[in-house]
This record gives C-alpha cells, structure tokens and sequence, in this order.
C-alpha cells in the first residue's frame, strides 16, 4: 500500500501527516467492513477504498449529493447522501446492508455538535465487532460548532485509545479499541 500516493491523491478534508498515522494503524486490522459519518466529498471513503479494498464500505452525509465529489463504484459501496444518520431511518438502512455483518472500523465525522456526535456514537457503536476500532474526528478541538471533544473525553474512558494530533493545524483524531 503506497500510503503516500493514497492520501495525497484524494484530497481529503484531513490533515495529511493525521490520515497517513491512521491508515497505518489501521493497517494492523486489514479492515474490510467500514461505515463512515459525514462524508463530505468523498475523499476518505476513497482513502478506505484504495488503502483496504473492504467487503462493504458505507458513508452516510446529510447533505445532498455535491456535483463535486468522490464515489468509488464497486458493489457492496453504498453512499447514503441526503439521510441524517441520527435518524432511525437511517440506521435501519445500515442495518439492511450490513446483515449479520459486524463493522471493523467506525468513522465519525458527522455533526459536530456535542449531541449529534454523541447519538452517532450511540447509534453505531453496537455495529462495531469487538476487536474494531472506532475513530473520530475533531477530538483535540473545541469551538462553538465543534464538540466532538466533549463526547470524546467520555468515550476514552471506556476502552483502550489512542490520539493523533501531528501538527499544530490538527484537530486531532481518536480512536478507541473496541
């Protein structure tokens, strides 16, 4: 796996050097089940795509398809644009396309509002096999829009984690071991 040309070629809205330490760790895992919230335009889900070839990859994003994004087409990649996953609509969806599946890695990077990120966590975590690993985004962060740190510094006291901040523009990630 050729990290380097992975990250740089999606253009993700991560700080590369972040996205780089995750894909190594999660290398370890060879994930081959993942569900991501807030996809933006795709550019992680292209990362997961290219770095671990999953079974089934899954991105939820509340807002509407944008005419400039990613999407890798390959069966069992399902996008899920324009649906909250705070629903129980949406759920019920991942539900239905997981199966008797468990997720090996969960990515939040939805709503980060403290409540919205603490449903996702809520809603998804029993989807994740035990040995996966839950990542979150923002964690190391906190404005009026970004709490995702409030909900962090809960979560990391339930399970093994780690943080990732490796340059001063980070924001940070987390990822707890399931």
């Amino acid at each position: 796996m050729d990290i380097e040309k992975i990250v740089t070629e999606a253009k993700a809205n991560q700080v590369n050097s972040d996205i780089k330490l995750v894909l190594k760790i999660l290398s370890f895992y060879s994930p081959k089940v993942i569900l991501e919230i807030g996809m933006d335009k795709g550019g992680t889900m292209k990362i997961w795509s290219q770095a671990f070839q999953p079974d089934i990859l899954i991105g939820i994003d509340i807002v509407k398809k944008p005419d400039e994004v990613i999407e890798i087409v390959r069966p069992n990649y399902h996008y899920l644009w324009d649906m909250n996953s705070n629903n129980l609509e949406t759920v019920n969806k991942v539900k239905e396309i997981l199966g008797d599946r468990k997720v090996d890695f969960l990515y939040i990077d939805g709503d980060h509002s403290r409540l919205a990120c603490e449903r996702d966590w809520l809603l998804y975590r029993d989807f994740v096999k035990v040995g996966g690993i839950v990542g979150i985004h923002d964690v190391l962060f906190h404005n009026r829009e970004t709490e995702a740190d409030i909900v962090w510094s809960n979560i990391k006291t339930l399970f093994p984690y780690s943080e990732i901040k490796t340059s001063h523009s980070s924001t940070g990630w987390g990822l707890v071991f399931v």
